[in-house]
């Protein structure tokens, strides 16, 4: 099966900052998913409520050699 999604890592601050990994297809459909409440994945010691994004990075790309290399 395949996906035209791909990660977003979004980095969001309240009192705390918090780090989501986000499936979609792309920045601003990230950031939807994100002001939706709809994370893959969410790393904090602390609850979330009223954040604001911080900064939001998207998964690289495989490296083509390295793909040839796994054929």
């Amino acid at each position: 099966m395949t996906t035209d999604e791909k990660a977003f890592y979004i980095e969001a601050k309240h009192w705390t900052y918090t780090d989501y990994t986000i499936m979609a297809r792309s920045k601003e459909h990230a950031i939807e998913q994100f002001n939706n409440g709809t994370w893959d994945d969410m790393e904090s010691d602390y609850g979330w409520y009223d954040e604001e994004i911080t900064n939001i990075t998207e998964e690289p790309d495989p490296d083509p050699l390295q793909l040839s290399l796994a054929l």
